[in-house]
C-alpha cells in the first residue's frame, strides 16, 4: 500500500511490487496516484469528504471505515478535504 504517495524515481516504477491500493488522507495529497493508478492498475482510495479531486477515486471512505492494510480511517480536524 502506498499512503499520499509522491512521484518515484523511474528505476523504482519498474516494479511496483505487491502494491495494492493508494490510500489519500486529503485532496492536497493527491501527487503521483493517478499517474500509478494508470501505468499499474493501483486503485485510489480517497476521503468521501475530499471536494476537489483531479480523478475520481476507486473507493471513497468515512471516519471508522477499514482501510487497505488494516488501517481505521480517523478524521483531523484541520486537514485539507
Amino acid at each position: 500500500m502506498l499512503i499520499d504517495p509522491h512521484p518515484l524515481a523511474e528505476d523504482a516504477l519498474a516494479r511496483p511490487g505487491a502494491v495494492g491500493a493508494i490510500v489519500l488522507t486529503a485532496s492536497v495529497h493527491q501527487r503521483a496516484s493517478w499517474r500509478l493508478r494508470r501505468e499499474f492498475g493501483i486503485p485510489v482510495w480517497m476521503p468521501a469528504a475530499t471536494r476537489e479531486a483531479e480523478e475520481e477515486p476507486d473507493e471513497r471512505y468515512f471516519e471508522g471505515d477499514r482501510l487497505p492494510g488494516g488501517l481505521e480511517a480517523i478524521f483531523t480536524p484541520g486537514a485539507g478535504t
